[in-house]
């Protein structure tokens, strides 16, 4: 009988000791995975907001808006079979995303491509897209109606940079439909920038708006990214800065959106962690950027070996 007695609390203890193992090792699972999370929307990921280290962070400059920031923040997400990062979670509530793995060296506008005779000139007299030369390109996203300003130059345009056409037609065709339908047509911001102050050169950035399904990245991003304060033009933001240091790397050189101000012939490029510009025609790594649509279901950690997946609601 004290043998029975023996041998069934030995059994017991067997048991407690497996299903505390169990909880233990799924405790670091779930640690080294991040929080699961399951069936919310990308605004539900913002209960998990940080002030310190890798994660989430309310957006210092822009309301309502998050960013996420560090070297390795949980922000994998997969779409259309490929791993993106999602850059930031929107006031209004839609997901902007960069792909993790570029797309090729491209030019951010082929020389001659906006008319029989085209190159921006750094001129207010004649046109900003077309002139003597064109061997450059144009640093302009898109061309606006009736006249077009960059700072104190401007003149006009009649087409899109052809890196906007290829993005938004042959890339965005590639894509499968169930992807395409997950796509959110937003504003995307193009301003000309040149100012060292974070606040101000989004302002800049803001000033002129295209909306689309794929763009770039804007310098902005690239800047909230980064744990460093006061992260300005004037100084590298590789330090502690996923968009560096886990996509673009140093041997890298790929394209923004933004154009330098007062300036027809370059844009912003990002090169060794830091700003620089260059000539519109240059064949520089593109990382594609859109905004996944608000209602979209989330599961997912959101880490590496655990990224988030999406579907549309039901």
């Amino acid at each position: 009988r004290q043998y029975k007695i023996i041998a069934v609390s030995l059994i017991c203890l067997m048991l407690v000791m497996t299903a505390g193992y169990a909880a233990f090792s799924a405790n670091i699972v779930l640690k080294a995975q991040g929080t699961i999370i399951d069936n919310t929307t990308f605004k539900g990921l913002t209960k998990d907001v940080v002030t310190t280290g890798d994660g989430l962070y309310l957006d210092p400059i822009e309301n309502n808006r998050y960013v996420y920031r560090g070297n390795k923040p949980n922000n994998y997400i997969n779409f259309n079979g490929d791993v993106w990062r999602i850059l930031a979670i929107e006031s209004d509530g839609t997901a902007k995303i960069m792909k993790q793995e570029n797309i090729g060296q491209i030019p951010y506008d082929n020389p001659y491509d906006r008319s029989d005779s085209t190159y921006c000139v750094i001129s207010s007299s004649g046109s900003y897209g077309q002139n003597i030369d064109s061997r450059y390109g144009c640093n302009a996203w898109t061309f606006e109606n009736g006249s077009f300003i960059n700072g104190s130059i401007s003149g006009t345009l009649s087409k899109e940079a052809s890196l906007n056409v290829y993005l938004n037609n042959d890339y965005y065709n590639g894509l499968d439909v169930v992807s395409q339908n997950q796509i959110q047509t937003h504003n995307f911001y193009y301003g000309a920038i040149n100012n060292l102050t974070l606040s101000t050169l989004i302002t800049q950035e803001k000033s002129k708006v295209w909306k689309g399904n794929i763009a770039l990245i804007n310098y902005s991003d690239y800047q909230k990214a980064s744990l460093k304060v006061n992260c300005d033009l004037s100084v590298n933001c590789l330090n502690d800065n996923y968009i560096y240091n886990d996509i673009i790397g140093i041997n890298h050189t790929c394209w923004t959106m933004n154009a330098l101000l007062n300036n027809s012939l370059t844009l912003y490029d990002l090169y060794m962690g830091k700003s620089n510009h260059s000539f519109p025609r240059n064949n520089y790594y593109v990382y594609p950027v859109l905004f996944l649509k608000a209602d979209l279901i989330v599961t997912g950690s959101g880490s590496q070996t655990n990224p988030f997946e999406v579907r549309i609601r039901k």
